[in-house]
This record gives C-alpha cells, structure tokens and sequence, in this order.
C-alpha cells in the first residue's frame, strides 16, 4: 500500500478497523451468503470497478486486490472450499469479539450474542409517543403522488414516485437522543419477508420479532442499503399500528427497474436506540419489477485461432432472460483497457431497436475491429441510458 492511500477505503468504501476483509466483505456480501449467482455477480461487479483503475498510478494496487476478489470468487463458489472457510470465519470473529472491548465493530456484530433483555416498554401497551411522524424526504426530482401510507394523526401522506437515477435522502429522523443508535445482534431480524406488486404499488408484508413495534424500511435502486442511515436510500420508519391497518408497508414504485430492500427491526432502550443488522436472507430482497430483463451477450472469435486483430472476423451473440425486443444497443471497443461508456471508446457495431431474439433463439451478428490492436476489450451498451431502468447488460466469460 504506497503511502497514506488505502485502496480498500477510498474504492471498496471499507475502513481501515475492517482490514483485511474477509471475502464476503471484499464482494460487499451478507455474511455466509451461499447463492452462486449472487456470489458471482458481486465478484463481476467488483472487478468491474477495480478494473477501472489499473490504468492509473495506483495500477499495481488495483492488480493486487483484483488478485484477491478472484480468489474469494473461486473460494465462496465451491461448496466444499466455502464449508471450510465459513467454519474458520466464525472461529475468527468470535475469537475477536472475546478479545475487544468497548462498542462492537463489524465483526461483533455478524457474531451470535446472549439473547435480547425484555424492553423496557411492555409490548401490549404502546404509548403514541413511541411512534414518531413517519419520515419522508422528496426524491431528488419527481413529483408527489396520490396518498397510500398514514400519519400517526390518521392524515395522508403522499408517496413520491422516483422516476430515474439514483435514490438521494437524509437520514431518518429519530426520536431518540444522540447518537442516534447502532445495530445491535441483541435485535432479532424480521423474518418471513413477502413482496407483492399490483397496479404500480409495491405491499411488503412480514413476522414481526417479539416485542418490536417499529421497523426501518431501506430502499435503493443500485444495490442493497448500508443500513437506516445510509444516505443513498429512501428510508421510512414504519410501525406496527401501521402495519395492522394497513396490511403491510405500502409503496408507489416505477414501472420498470429492480429495488433492494431490507427492512431493520428497531428497539428503544432509554434514551438509545438499536436496530438489527439486516443480514439475514430472510429480511432483505431484490425485487424485479415488471418488464425488467436480463441481456447477457459473448464475442468470440470467428475461426477460433488468429493471430491479427485488424484482420480477425469475432461474432456477437446476445442472449436475453426472457423474449424480448432489443433497444438499440451499442458495442464498444477500446486499446488496452475496457470502455466505460459508449463514448469512452470506438463504435465497433450498432444493433438496430426493435431487434427480437429469445433465450432460444438469441441474437448473432459478425463484425471486424479493424483499428485495434491485439490488446483490447469491448463493452455492450444501450445507446439510451433510459433503458437502464428495464435493462441490464451481463457480459458471459
């Protein structure tokens, strides 16, 4: 690591009391997640990014943590090397947490603790004041829409719609004094989370732990939420009176996209309050709304063996999830290095719109990249970043 620069903090957003990471925080996973796709995904996305970097001064940082997602890729994707590195992970974190003292970090909080103590506050009696307004923040474009959730008063309030690009809010007021609270593995996760879409609202509905009668609900559009005060996602504290009258949270989303929610029990303690970690498969999902598709696409050359890029002819092959109607779709080429934007790059083949292909009759085309050398890459990309909304592009290896 040269000098004060620490790779893992100012790219992979992890502080330095959390170094080194272990695999599933270098992949920013769940601890223990066991999905293959997800795990696989996380890794591409990691070396994506990294990727971006290696043709900067801090080239041989990129290479060396590039080296590390890869072997954490190939690690948590067999069953049997997985089984083995979870055991050790868990001896680990609990060893740590013998040995600290003081607030928990990260690692004691992704490690069991004794059973929660009864609230102060008896769960058949809620008081009015133990449910503050409901948060709201407006998006950062967007206009409001009819009402669906309800104040404390029994007045509407309004959901906002979010039509395009990232999701930007405050954090959550809270009626707890400073600090505003920490999550505590003492607070049972929610379980048995259940999403249902109907008529451009989206219903969650899930069990409620013992003796909790409010909850954070964290939403975000490009990745799961870092918890209730992660500034990129919308964040509404919700409580069970709610719930019950209601029949879940409630909530106007877009027609198109995919939405991460996790929802975060919460206690109060005095003048403290806690949450759960949201680490649980069970309290977090994806949710694909309508119309949404996966693209995956591969280039390969066309006789496999050549020895000149300029004269080599590569096929394109473009794959969607479901049937479907392409946009226009740009392939982009660029020396030494892959292109980050249809403009970061050379126009190698435009796909009309309207192209239809299905998972088993995918798209095929040819092309030459006749100004590049035999060091280079290519990229799909929609020619409109409006179809991001809808459209996802996954390049096979």
């Amino acid at each position: 690591m040269s000098g004060s620069f620490d790779p893992y903090h100012k790219w992979l957003a992890i502080p330095p009391e959390e170094l080194p990471p272990n695999y599933y925080r270098l992949l920013a996973l769940p601890l223990y997640e066991s999905d293959p796709d997800v795990i696989d995904n996380a890794a591409d996305q990691r070396m994506l990014l990294l990727r971006s970097f290696q043709a900067g001064k801090n080239a041989a940082l990129s290479q060396q943590i590039l080296n590390e997602v890869s072997a954490a890729r190939v690690c948590l994707l067999n069953p049997e090397k997985r089984a083995k590195y979870d055991a050790r992970l868990l001896h680990e974190l609990a060893g740590s947490r013998e040995k600290r003292s003081g607030s928990p970090t990260l690692a004691e909080r992704q490690t069991p603790s004794p059973p929660l103590p009864p609230p102060s506050v008896p769960s058949t009696h809620v008081p009015s004041h133990s449910y503050p307004e409901q948060y709201t923040s407006p998006w950062q474009s967007g206009e409001c829409d009819r009402s669906i959730n309800t104040r404390n008063d029994g007045s509407q309030r309004p959901i906002r719609e979010k039509p395009s690009g990232p999701w930007r809010d405050t954090p959550p007021r809270d009626d707890c004094a400073q600090p505003f609270g920490q999550p505590s593995l003492r607070i049972a996760n929610v379980e048995e989370l259940e999403v249902t879409y109907a008529d451009g609202v989206m219903t969650v509905r899930w069990d409620w732990p013992a003796d909790i009668d409010t909850c954070f609900v964290a939403l975000r559009s490009d990745q799961f939420p870092l918890g209730p005060r992660d500034k990129q996602a919308h964040v509404e504290l919700f409580g069970r009176y709610q719930y019950d009258s209601q029949g879940g949270f409630r909530y106007r989303v877009p027609p198109h996209g995919r939405i991460y929610l996790i929802v975060y029990s919460r206690l109060k303690e005095q003048d403290r309050c806690f949450w759960a970690t949201g680490e649980t498969s069970r309290c977090r999902k994806i949710i694909c709304l309508g119309g949404y598709r996966k693209i995956s696409y591969r280039i390969t050359p066309t006789p496999p063996f050549v020895t000149s890029a300029r004269d080599s002819e590569y096929k394109l092959v473009i794959t969607p999830s479901d049937d479907t109607r392409l946009p226009e779709l740009v392939l982009v080429g660029k020396d030494n290095g892959l292109p980050l934007s249809p403009s970061n790059g050379m126009v190698l083949l435009r796909v009309r719109a309207g192209t239809f292909c299905t998972p088993d009759q995918p798209y095929v085309t040819h092309f030459r990249p006749k100004d590049l050398s035999r060091h280079w890459d290519a990229k799909l990309f929609s020619a409109d970043e409006r179809h991001y909304e809808w459209l996802e592009l996954l390049r096979d290896s």
